[in-house]
This record gives structure tokens, C-alpha cells and sequence, in this order.
């Protein structure tokens, strides 16, 4: 079980560098570089609606975080949600799922 661990630490690695390599700098950066970009946006237009409570007393506040931390959760819950179906759903084994796998 171990070497087989490692054998697929190895293969991730591999893959990841051939990936790094491929793409080049520009790219990295842009995907790095995009979800920070998209949050500086977004702060306006979500401040009123997640981060209103901040306003008030400061009695308050911990209602409020724990509001817009629900919230962040409930989206990182739809994202992750999102990628597991693209994973699974629509991935390279999409056939071994289908209804009738085998050739008509």
C-alpha cells in the first residue's frame, strides 16, 4: 500500500510539473491572480448585504460575522459541489454512468 502511495505522489508530481511547464507564467499568475481580482469587485456590492451588521453596535457584530460566515459557507459548499459533479459526472468515465454504458 505504501509503494503505491508513492507512486502516485510520484505521478501527481510529475503531472503537476508538466502542467506548470505547459501553461507558462502568465497563465499561473492569471489563475492565481483572478479569484483576488473577482473578491476587490465584488466588495461593494456585498458589503451591504453580508457585512451590514458591522454598521450597528458592536453588540452585534458576532450575529453578523457568524451570518456571513454561514453564507461563505454555504457558497464554498455550492463550489465544491460543482467541481465533484464536473469530476465525477462529467469526467472521462461519464460512460460507466450513463443509464446503458455498452455501444447500441
Amino acid at each position: 500500500m505504501r509503494g503505491e502511495s508513492r507512486l502516485y505522489t510520484r505521478l501527481w508530481r510529475q503531472r503537476r510539473t508538466h502542467r506548470r511547464a505547459h501553461q507558462g507564467w502568465l497563465a499561473r499568475m492569471g489563475s492565481a491572480l483572478a479569484p483576488l481580482a473577482v473578491s476587490a469587485l465584488c466588495v461593494p456590492f456585498v458589503e451591504a448585504v453580508f457585512l451590514g451588521a458591522l454598521q450597528g453596535p458592536k453588540e452585534a457584530w458576532a450575529d453578523g460575522v457568524s451570518g456571513a460566515l454561514l453564507r461563505y459557507g454555504l457558497v464554498m459548499i455550492g463550489a465544491v459541489a460543482l467541481d465533484l459533479f464536473a469530476a465525477i459526472v462529467r469526467g472521462q468515465d461519464r460512460e460507466v454512468l450513463g443509464a446503458l454504458p455498452v455501444d447500441p
